[in-house]
């Protein structure tokens, strides 16, 4: 009985730890997908703006400003739709 008791309380604990712990992990993840919207819409306003020098190295700067916005919408599409349920497909049809 007193076993029982104690792993009870012990599971109780490790239960509050891991849901503290997913509850933090959801909060940064929100904060971080807020940030690299904010980021989106700046790069994105910035390279709708035209371009009025033909200088290859202003084309160059352009470019890779294109990329790093793909990349972020890339990062951000990768965040907001992961879920346990999808990583849990994906490792099984990695095995």
């Amino acid at each position: 009985m007193c076993l029982s008791l104690a792993a009870n309380v012990f599971l109780i604990i490790v239960v509050l730890r891991y849901a503290n712990m997913l509850t933090t992990i959801e909060e940064n993840t929100n904060r971080s997908l807020d940030m690299l919207d904010s980021a989106y819409r700046e790069i994105s306003h910035i390279l709708e703006i035209p371009l009025f020098f033909d200088s290859q190295e202003v084309k160059t700067v352009l470019a890779s400003i294109d990329r790093s916005r793909l990349a972020v919408l890339m990062v951000a599409g990768k965040l907001a739709n992961s879920t346990p349920a999808e990583e849990e497909e994906t490792d099984d049809e990695a095995a």
